[in-house]
């Protein structure tokens, strides 16, 4: 559960400063300023800043930068994600970080790429499905 009391997005954007280069910093805060400009929640701009803050320090390329990611990049990236010890529900959320930033710089341009990272689902099996599931209407 989070609690808007101990989120500050400015704050969050000031650690984030200091641990990447200028032009990601700038890419980053350019996504999370669109992301209130859409009226997203500060809790989620938070969480979005640091899963990006996360996946440069830790899994992004050499000299990867945000704005001109090549799809090549955004695949090495996401498979370090992958490998990484997080818990599932984590990788969501940078995967989500990752496909957010990338359609709010899709919607402007005509780029070619497109997120196509699919998410993470545990099915249950086809035969306890009649019995755990409810219904549907």
């Amino acid at each position: 559960m989070s609690s808007t009391k101990y989120v500050n997005v400015d704050r969050t954007l000031e650690n984030l400063k200091h641990e990447v280069d200028s032009e990601n910093f700038e890419a980053v805060k350019s996504f999370v300023d669109h992301c209130a400009a859409e009226g997203i929640s500060e809790v989620q701009q938070d969480r979005l800043a640091w899963s990006w803050k996360t996946m440069l320090v830790k899994y992004a390329p050499k000299h990867f930068q945000v704005r001109n990611a090549s799809e090549t990049d955004l695949k090495t990236l996401m498979a370090r994600v992958n490998r990484s010890d997080y818990a599932d529900s984590t990788k969501v959320k940078f995967k989500t970080a990752v496909k957010n930033t990338i359609e709010s710089k899709t919607a402007d341009t005509n780029s070619p790429i497109k997120p196509g990272f699919s998410t993470l689902e545990r099915r249950v099996p086809r035969s306890l499905e009649k019995t755990c599931l409810p219904k549907k209407s």
